[in-house]
């Protein structure tokens, strides 16, 4: 399915500008991206392999963004070295997003703010430098390693709609099964068949979940991340005790409120999940090419449950699933509000769909959630931040506010010559042509002003293909 969501991206944090600038008053950024650099050259140079095979970012430069200085600090694993970068050559978004892609002539760049951490309060100096430098690898190894992976996933992402509490709470008892075995570094451990348990329930079930995790590509960028991270603080040649509990101590860092059920979350599961489940390959041995099959889109869980039969594992008390009951609750009543006017616009013939080319967009986003409705075969992802749209050619902006929603449908009559779209829905009334190749967007989260073609679909539904014949103004 050609649509946005096929990003292997998800939740970016960002930082209100008032917050920024309060945290670089007391922040000494040029000796963060300079440690920074350092961590990512020496790490990946000595430990690449060890990592994952074949693991460098020899093909993707990273700049370091400072604001405030003209040469940037840039690494490139390649010349295995710290290099200027001229801060006029950065695309206005890489200053504002916590990471962001692009080229110059033919060589891919990652640039990653460090400062766009400031938004939380309880950061320090060691948080910015160590988050920053996870990044770099848990995105580089998306560019580097996984380029040509197989997909697990059905082309489809996000919590299924309506929201169900089993399984999230079946997903959380697997990890939580996992992560003991993975604790005790004994294979026969009981909680390996409990997982196995949870695993077929999961599967029975709900069985279009298995293929939409991120256990794979999530899960795989985690493993490296927190390897890396490790490898950082003890070195890769002599394995240890301490990088062992090291490892264990940091597997959920932060994210405890996927195991409680206080949040739900396919797509967070992915990253624990994933990661626990490789873990514990790598750690055990069991299966000697199990990266290989990872890339023909075998995700770690899905080799790891091969290896038992199931344990029956009673359920103590309803304590342990009162809170998931809870958030579901909870959960879909944010998910009525959040999706309420989109489902009250499908549903309506007199309705307009915009599809915009994902090339007048930036390449990262903030999404509040995916979601999945099954009965619709349709993606709805409310945003968590404004995000704009451009296009010179056609004299065409656009900006969505904060809880706007868009959408993937399986087929999308505008003929964008695009790599991908930006698709979202909204009412007749709120769209005014002022003249056969120009469309004016105005409601509470949409704004703009684009260039385009207007079309029908086979169901009558009114489509506008903004850029469609390269319309000008």
């Amino acid at each position: 399915m050609e649509v946005f969501l096929n990003k292997f991206l998800f939740i970016l944090l960002y930082c209100l500008l008032n917050s920024t600038i309060s945290f670089s008053q007391t922040f000494d950024l040029a000796k963060a991206n300079q440690e920074i650099a350092q961590r990512i050259l020496s790490t990946m140079n000595n430990c690449g392999d060890k990592i994952w095979p074949k693991f460098s970012l020899n093909d993707l430069n990273i700049v370091l963004v400072d604001k405030s200085i003209e040469n940037q600090i840039a690494v490139s694993t390649l010349q295995n070295k710290i290099i200027s970068f001229p801060k006029k050559l950065l695309p206005d978004s890489a200053l504002n997003y916590l990471y962001y892609f692009f080229k110059i002539d033919n060589q891919s760049w990652m640039a990653i703010n460090p400062i766009r951490w400031g938004e939380n309060p309880e950061v320090d100096y060691n948080f910015v430098v160590t988050e920053s430098f996870k990044l770099a690898l848990h995105e580089g190894f998306h560019q580097s390693i996984q380029k040509n992976w197989k997909s697990s996933s059905d082309g489809s992402r996000g919590t299924i709609v309506p929201i169900a509490w089993e399984p999230r709470f079946y997903r959380s008892m697997i990890f939580k099964n996992l992560l003991t075995v993975y604790k005790s570094n004994f294979f026969q451990h009981t909680a390996l068949r409990r997982a196995k348990y949870w695993y077929d329930l999961w599967t029975q079930k709900y069985p279009m979940e298995v293929g939409m995790t991120t256990d794979g590509y999530e899960g795989s960028a985690s493993f490296a991340e927190l390897l890396g991270d490790t490898f950082s603080k003890f070195g890769c040649e002599n394995y240890n005790k301490n990088a062992n509990d090291y490892i264990a101590g940091h597997i959920v860092d932060g994210r405890i409120s996927f195991l409680n059920g206080e949040m739900f979350a396919l797509d967070v599961e992915g990253y624990l999940v994933g990661l626990v489940a490789g873990l514990i390959l790598r750690q055990q041995n069991v299966i000697p090419n199990w990266q290989e099959r990872l890339a023909n889109g075998e995700t770690p869980l899905v080799q790891l449950m091969t290896l038992v039969t199931p344990k029956f594992q009673p359920i103590d008390n309803d304590a342990m699933t009162e809170k998931f009951i809870q958030t579901q609750q909870k959960e879909q009543a944010k998910v009525d509000s959040f999706l309420g006017e989109t489902y009250k616009n499908i549903a309506n013939s007199q309705s307009v769909y915009i599809s915009v080319p994902s090339s007048w967009a930036p390449s990262t986003f903030s999404p509040i959630e995916f979601y999945y409705d099954p009965a619709l075969k349709l993606e709805l992802t409310p945003m968590a931040t404004d995000f704009h749209f451009n296009n010179t050619d056609t004299s065409s902006k656009l900006v969505s506010k904060t809880n706007a929603v868009y959408i993937g449908v399986e087929s999308n009559p505008c003929k964008q010559e695009t790599d991908g779209y930006w698709l979202f829905i909204v009412s007749s009334n709120e769209v005014s042509q002022s003249n056969s190749n120009r469309i004016e967007v105005k409601n509470k989260l949409f704004e703009g002003s684009l260039g385009g073609e207007l079309v029908t679909d086979s169901r009558g539904f009114k489509w506008f293909c903004a850029g469609v014949n390269g319309h000008k103004k």
